[in-house]
């Protein structure tokens, strides 16, 4: 965990400190015992400047907050900050002891005493009792990751997002009221979403640290957001998660600036989990470091050992998921009955389910108080009067059926979003054309988790920043495709549940290379379309919707409707979709259609085939697939 410095004058300097401090260090200058060639080494050790929020080659910290800082110049120079801590050990206690440096920045003075004879320390010094009673030390377990899946409600939220939590609970019992540390920007109320967004890209928020129970943050993200969480439980030694906890001690609180791609939650919980384990994390935080980045991290830091960092993986599904979960129990009789139940009122529940047995009766009592529970979340602040009184209605008639004999059948769980592929994309393959011929494409996209992806979108794509350029026989270069965002969301009604019916939707802003007249040009669109989605088995999806399109084109304005089906077997998952788009002014039908197809080599690399047609335009495209 700590990183030993071997220099002679390092060596000197602590031997020189041992001999001359004083048995109980009040009033002792550490620093001035020290030489000053001991004193540059220990500065720019990596643990040292991880602890100030220096970044790798970085010569200020990242830290805004000056009272994080001891030394007046700290925030430049990591040197004249350890200086400052090693002379404030020292300081006189005062009449409230957690406002020492002792108690301000345990994590510090923990990991210079690896390194410094500081006499008289103690790890866990009695005197700083709220830092005892926050840590909870004597309960603490261990820490997890959690990883939140994707949210299409808010920008910020549309990659997903990331949590710590110190556990205290028992192993696979997570606690409610286990601490739960957050990052994320300080946005006003109110604030516009496209200055949202531009301030969110281009740092123009302050952010930082907040800890609250666990249940505040599932309440949020589970219960009322509808986002399925996944937790990942650290595999930490004793001193890497007190090191851990206490450096969020320290932190919490502390402003830094906010970039939505880059500084955001998954890399400042990635520089915490540096910190305390000492492993790269963030080796792939280049141009941008989205949540699921730091999972898929995680899981190569495991995977090369030789000490194992995961623990264990647990899926905590949304409220709604269990909802769906609790009806797809029932018969059909039963959920057709239960349904009936939602649609007449709750005082309907005894003569409408009388004729069933009791072990059924149960189950649908059981499905109905799961719905009203799940409505009441989702209507808050104000949940309706009718919907608390239908939820007392139905706990009154379960108190008449005999308590459940065995247990409720858990939610299966999904695979984590970090067991897909990566979400960088590089694609190399061939095309032909049949105007060009035979080309050579090559693919980037900065985010790929499309619909026939290896990853665990549930019914959804989203694409951000991909580009496919071609060279044709000839030499002659062009933009094959161009998608600045596509999004797709199916809410595929695999369960039906009365009044759950909701709207699938799909959007896009790009260009598309197209031929009209014998005359090939690219063309800007941007489309937005709503439909519905059904499932006709496990593996078998189909869509609906209506688009709305812009172009740049001799048509600007087009109404298209069109349908979709997605199916998978084994490690191929296929989809095909057509529309007809109607144009306006050209008063024309325009037919579209396209097939792909994806066999999946492994986890991130997988051989695509494509093709497709948009009126004279045909092609069929082979593609090897590489995420990274």
């Amino acid at each position: 965990m700590f990183r030993p410095l071997t220099t002679l004058s390092f060596a000197i300097g602590m031997l020189s400190l041992q001999l001359s401090a004083p048995a109980d260090g009040r009033g002792m200058a550490w620093s001035s015992e020290i030489s000053a060639s001991a004193i540059a080494a220990l500065a720019q050790d990596d643990t040292w400047r991880r602890l100030l929020h220096f970044s790798r080659g970085a010569h200020r910290s990242e830290i805004n907050s000056p009272d994080f800082f001891l030394s007046p110049v700290g925030r430049d120079d990591p040197a004249a900050e350890l200086r400052a801590t090693l002379d404030a050990y020292g300081a006189a206690w005062t009449p409230d002891p957690d406002a020492h440096p002792r108690c301000r920045y345990p994590a510090r003075f923990l990991w210079l005493s690896r390194h410094v004879d500081l006499p008289s320390f103690d790890a866990r010094d009695p005197r700083c009792q709220r830092l005892e009673k926050w840590a909870l030390l004597d309960r603490l377990r261990s820490a997890s990751l959690l990883l939140v899946s994707g949210y299409f409600g808010n920008p910020a939220s549309t990659f997903g997002h990331a949590l710590l939590r110190l556990d205290t609970g028992e192993p696979g019992d997570s606690s409610l009221l286990d601490v739960t540390i957050n990052y994320g920007a300080l946005v006003p109320e109110n604030e516009l979403i496209a200055l949202y967004v531009f301030r969110g890209l281009f740092g123009g928020y302050q952010s930082g640290f907040s800890d609250k129970y666990f249940y505040t943050e599932d309440l949020v993200y589970a219960r009322t957001e509808l986002r399925d969480i996944w937790e990942y439980e650290l595999d930490l030694t004793d001193d890497q998660l007190m090191l851990l906890s206490f450096h969020l001690w320290e932190v919490i609180g502390r402003k830094f600036d906010y970039y939505f791609l880059t500084q955001n939650c998954a890399y400042r919980l990635a520089e915490l989990i540096e910190l305390a384990t000492g492993e790269a994390i963030l080796d792939h935080a280049n141009l941008w470091y989205l949540p699921v980045e730091m999972f898929h991290g995680l899981q190569a830091v495991d995977a090369r050992g030789p000490r194992r960092l995961i623990r264990a993986v647990r899926f905590v599904p949304s409220s709604q998921r269990e909802l769906r979960h609790q009806f797809a129990r029932l018969q059909s009789d039963e959920a057709l009955a239960t349904n009936q139940v939602i649609r007449s009122g709750s005082a309907r529940f005894e003569p409408l389910t009388r004729e069933f047995p009791e072990p059924a009766r149960i189950a649908m009592a059981d499905a109905l108080l799961a719905y009203y529970q799940y409505r009441l979340v989702a209507e808050e602040p104000e949940p309706r009067p009718e919907t608390r009184a239908a939820k007392d209605d139905l706990l009154r008639a379960r108190l008449y059926l005999p308590a459940e004999r065995g247990t409720t059948a858990p939610v299966p769980s999904l695979r984590s979003p970090a067991m897909g592929s990566a979400p960088m994309l590089t694609a190399v393959g061939l095309g032909v054309d049949g105007e060009r011929g035979g080309y050579a494409r090559m693919q980037f996209a900065a985010f790929h988790y499309d619909q026939i992806g290896f990853n665990s979108l549930d019914d959804g794509e989203l694409v951000v920043l991909r580009a496919a350029a071609g060279i044709d026989r000839d030499g002659r270069a062009f933009v094959d495709e161009f998608d600045a965002v596509r999004v797709r969301k199916l809410a595929v009604e695999r369960v039906p549940i009365e009044g759950e019916r909701r709207w699938s939707w799909q959007t896009r802003i790009g260009a598309d290379r197209i031929r009209r007249n014998d005359i090939e040009r690219t063309e800007a669109v941007a489309s937005f379309g709503i439909g519905r989605a059904l499932a006709l088995g496990p593996d078998i999806t189909v869509f609906g919707m209506v688009d709305g399109v812009a172009t740049t084109g001799t048509a600007p304005l087009g109404i298209e409707p069109n349908v979709g089906l997605i199916a998978s077997a084994g490690r191929w998952k296929a989809m095909v979709h057509a529309g007809l788009r109607y144009e306006l002014p050209l008063n024309n039908w325009r037919p579209r259609i396209r097939f792909e197809a994806r066999y999946q080599l492994d986890r991130n690399h997988a051989l695509r085939v494509e093709a497709s047609r948009d009126l004279q335009l045909g092609r069929v495209l082979l593609s090897l697939d590489l995420f990274w």
